[in-house]
């Protein structure tokens, strides 16, 4: 991920940054375990959960930034507004990707860019002061020694990069770890246009490979992040994304977002905007791949650009164990798709999606209620519920 962004420290940065936003990202999944404390740095990871943690100077809580978080770079107070149209018969899958965290990692990868951009184009560094990371590997911790280089921003403020990268090599076993981290102090450039940036973004990549077996965790936190652009534009994020993939006999998946915040807006108009967003999605083969299971999370307030908040929750969330039916046995029997996803607009419009069993098809198809703003009701039978991200 390091060379790739550095390889694209050429490329204008404008206003294609935030239009990027509904972009999609990495694949996910178990295994790996992550908590990320944006006001430390902290980065919890490794093959059997134990800690990655970021020491130095450059895991001190990053402050400053705009006081008010509806405040443009020149202090003038906006009010975002939107269409004042939502229909959400067509609108609800963007509602429910908007919780899955997709989009930020995306935008992530567009943030350090523009810090990779300001180091390359300064004069020099600032400050240099050393940092490690940690991680635990085959029941051994194993120290990488970093740099936190902090360099000006040509107009003002500064931004702090740590980059860390674990190689082990071996016959039969492989890891790499990327650990980066950019901390943002009232950064203002001219990179890409006149922008102002301030918070934290970190990102962990953690590849592993062995006989047999292939594993991947990764990481994606924002802190406290805000972020201005000519013509407007504006981004703000609290928030921390994470995943783990295993390959092997049988495969898993797994994916969680914790969006605190996250809104996106351009002069007056919002873009999207997500409150309290909680997603938790697994995929598992079982048995060599006789058996599926699927498991869906998801809750938060969404407002797309209608302006229009949805409140979403999943009650109970989604689940399914599917069993092909020559190998379902008392040890290993199917469990019917079941499970609800309840989304209720303030403009009194909802849709209800309720699980139900397509039978011998490993298909997740749902049942769509929708009741529109003039109370009148349609419903379509056994639809093929969305997928996110990377199982596009």
């Amino acid at each position: 991920m390091k060379n790739i962004r550095k390889s694209l420290i050429s490329i204008a940065v404008s206003s294609a940054l935030l239009i990027a936003a509904c972009s999609s990202s990495s694949d996910p999944s178990p295994e790996n375990t992550m908590v990320n404390d944006p006001a430390n740095g902290s980065i919890t990871t490794d093959d059997t959960g134990a800690p990655i943690t970021t020491t130095g100077t450059g895991g001190s809580t990053v402050t400053g930034g705009l006081d008010d978080p509806t405040a443009n770079p020149t202090g003038e107070v906006v009010t975002s507004i939107g269409t004042g149209s939502l229909d959400l018969a067509t609108a609800y899958p963007k509602l429910l990707d908007a919780l899955s965290g997709y989009q930020l990692e995306t935008l992530a990868e567009e943030v350090m860019l523009i810090g990779d951009s300001i180091s390359a184009g300064s004069a020099g560094s600032v400050s240099t002061v050393a940092g490690s990371f940690s991680v635990n590997d085959r029941d051994r911790d194993v120290v990488t020694e970093t740099q936190i280089v902090t360099y000006n921003c040509d107009a003002g403020g500064t931004v702090s990069i740590e980059l860390g990268q674990l190689n082990i090599a071996e016959s039969s076993y492989s890891r790499v770890v990327d650990n980066d981290r950019y901390a943002f102090d009232q950064c203002e450039t001219t990179t890409g246009g006149s922008q102002q940036l301030d918070g934290v973004v970190s990102s962990l990549q953690d590849s592993t490979s062995g006989s047999r077996f292939s594993r991947t965790h990764y990481a994606t936190t924002w802190g406290a992040f805000s972020w201005n652009q000519d013509g407007g534009q504006r981004l703000t994020a609290d928030a921390a994304i994470s995943g783990n993939a295993l390959s092997s006999f049988d495969s898993s998946d797994t994916r969680t977002a914790t969006i605190n915040d996250y809104s996106m807006s351009r002069g007056d108009r919002i873009v999207m905007a997500v409150t309290n967003g909680l997603f938790s999605q697994q995929n598992e083969t079982i048995a060599s791949g006789a058996a599926q299971r699927y498991n869906l999370d998801i809750s938060g307030q969404v407002t797309d650009e209608s302006g229009i908040a949805s409140n979403i929750v999943s009650q109970p969330g989604l689940s399914r164990l599917f069993v092909q039916p020559v190998v379902a046995s008392e040890s290993l029997m199917p469990e019917p798709f079941s499970g609800e996803i309840n989304i209720s607009a303030e403009n009194g419009s909802q849709i209800l999606l309720t699980a139900t069993e397509p039978g011998d098809s490993y298909a997740r198809q749902v049942d769509v209620f929708h009741r529109a703003v003039d109370g009148s009701t349609s419903t379509l039978k056994a639809q093929n519920f969305q997928t996110f991200g990377a199982e596009l």
